[in-house]
């Protein structure tokens, strides 16, 4: 049963407007409001599906009926009855949340707007129940992927692509906010590995246009200057038509998986070759010559006391071609470090691994002028 509220100071003529609503619509009943005391009392109960009153009242005036009613049931329309068509009335009405309005004269007209204001009522509550549920499916759809153990993102199906939503697992990994992420151009182009980038947005590249699923695993340099092993899934999302709309994708941190990988293949080639070797001078030649090539090192020494243990000498050397570095590593093979000397002989009396990223910057280092020569 739809309920309706008529406020008219002439009990008679809201009483005549309940029978000519109630007798054109099916499955209505009004009631009337005569007095401010009366319409107070309808307001605070509330049980009603569309109110009707007049512009002049006894008490007050139709647009402060509009307001009470908007202001304490927004989802109610109210509809007003005029004497005559005042637009500043009008216009003020729709200001404050004015359904419609009808002109007295014109009163037979008034069960139709009953009929369509109610059934804009009815389409927005339902517009107003699916943006609630959308809102809900978002917010359980968000709460899932923030929690799964992987980096998600939405992005363009090109190459360049750009970013519009990535998850927050982000951070941790890789050490950018996801406004960072999304609100920096080509951000994730330049965090790929200079070795792998190439080969990522050809990939890439190859795929454009085209709907499916792309899986490639690569390096990405994080913003503290790690290197962070990801296997990246993406989903091409078309419309109707074929044509791509976006990316969807998912990153996971395999970082572990590939040193693992990385350390069983060392150790495998180093087994090989060690069983081929002759002495350990050779032994320690093909240890770091693999250990240098598996962690993507230019150049490498190998470092060992002396017959009388007063001091480290180079005992294996390994560099790529090029004449700089064979230049530097003939220099190196030179020197000799007593115990605290320099990386060598700090790492020879703390015998704990220690890391220096660039020798030229060390002024106690008395190899970082040839490093700065050769351009280290």
């Amino acid at each position: 049963m739809i309920k309706f509220l008529v406020v008219n100071s002439d009990i008679g003529d809201g009483e005549s407007l309940v029978r000519t609503i109630a007798d054109s619509v099916k499955g209505v009943r009004g009631v009337v409001a005569g007095t401010g005391g009366e319409f107070d009392e309808a307001l605070a109960r509330g049980n009603f599906d569309i109110a009707i009153t007049e512009y002049r009242l006894a008490w007050t005036d139709g647009l402060n009926v509009v307001s009470s009613v908007r202001e304490r049931y927004p989802h109610v329309p109210v509809i007003m009855l005029t004497d005559s068509g005042s637009e500043e009335v009008a216009v003020e009405g729709m200001k404050r949340g004015l359904c419609d309005y009808v002109l007295k004269r014109d009163v037979e007209r008034l069960p139709a707007m009953v009929q369509e204001c109610l059934e804009k009522a009815r389409l927005a509550k339902e517009d107003r129940y699916s943006q609630e549920r959308v809102k809900e499916a978002e917010a359980h759809y968000r709460n899932l992927v923030e929690r799964i153990p992987a980096v998600t993102y939405i992005a363009t199906p090109d190459k360049a692509k750009r970013i519009f939503y990535v998850s927050p697992q982000l951070e941790p990994l890789l050490g950018y906010t996801m406004r960072q992420w999304c609100n920096t151009k080509d951000i994730w182009r330049n965090c790929i590995h200079p070795v792998d980038r190439q080969g990522v947005q050809q990939a890439i590249s190859e795929q454009e246009g085209c709907s499916g699923s792309l899986r490639l695993e690569y390096r990405m340099c994080a913003r503290d200057g790690r290197i962070v092993w990801v296997s990246d899934e993406a989903v091409t999302v078309c419309d109707e038509s074929g044509h791509p709309l976006y990316v969807q994708g998912v990153m996971i941190d395999i970082t572990d998986r590939r040193r693992a990988e990385e350390e069983l293949r060392l150790l495998l080639a180093v087994n090989r070759e060690m069983n081929e070797a002759s002495d350990l001078s050779s032994v320690m030649k093909v240890v770091l010559r693999n250990v240098c090539e598996t962690a993507g090192w230019t150049c490498g020494n190998a470092w060992m006391p002396s017959d009388d243990g007063s001091c480290l000498e180079c005992r294996a050397a390994w560099f790529r071609d090029g004449e700089p570095l064979r230049e530097f590593m003939a220099v190196c093979e030179k020197f000799t470090f007593r115990p605290g000397v320099e990386l060598p002989g700090k790492v020879w009396v703390s015998k704990k691994a220690m890391w220096e990223k660039d020798i030229s910057l060390s002024s106690s280092s008395p190899r970082a002028v040839f490093a700065m020569e050769v351009g280290f």
